[in-house]
């Protein structure tokens, strides 16, 4: 670990340091007084056209052929006035199956043990509290309404019932063994 010091630079920021191809061993720590904030990555352009920009890049490198499940993780900690430090959760994102194919996901920990919350996979499929989501889920959530997109009878999928609207303007819901249900309210 190392520190970056500024010889006559009082407390008053903000201090601007510009690093370029730093290589850190181990860890690069930047510490903030708790009235100021770090800027990690910041990038500027004089574009008059609004487009995203790449403004960071994680890189995780092996010495050996990728797999599936090799990437990075960006760790989120909090630490005390006692050195105590808590891990609060991950940001990942793993290789999916081939090259240039991925997922994203978000782990929060409960009493220290990584808890998969949100998984995007690479098909479009999104997870909410499991790390392998259906295939089979399209839905949006828009202005505070839950929209599903009108469908056919889907195919069964083992252990997820399914609810969908069809073209005939009816709810229906669908067990794992692929039996369907209309929805009724009373």
């Amino acid at each position: 670990m190392g520190n970056i010091s500024i010889p006559g630079v009082g407390a008053s920021p903000p201090v601007d340091i510009a690093v370029r191809d730093l290589v850190v061993t181990r860890y690069a720590h930047i510490t903030c007084s708790e009235d100021t904030y770090a800027t990690l990555f910041e990038r500027t352009t004089t574009n008059a056209i609004d487009t995203t920009y790449l403004t960071a890049r994680f890189l995780a490198r092996k010495s050996t052929d990728m797999g599936d499940e090799f990437g990075g993780k960006i760790c989120l900690q909090i630490e005390d006035n006692a050195d105590v430090v808590n891990t609060l959760g991950y940001i990942a994102w793993e290789r999916d199956g081939v090259d240039n194919t991925g997922e994203i996901q978000i782990i929060p920990q409960k009493a220290g043990v990584n808890v998969t919350s949100l998984v995007c996979k690479s098909s479009g499929a999104v997870g909410i509290g499991t790390a392998s989501p259906s295939i089979y889920a399209d839905l949006t959530l828009y202005n505070g309404k839950l929209c599903l997109k009108e469908t056919t009878t889907p195919t069964a999928d083992t252990n997820y019932g399914k609810i969908y609207t069809k073209n005939d303007n009816k709810l229906y819901f669908q067990d794992g063994d692929g039996t369907e249900h209309e929805v009724k309210f009373v």
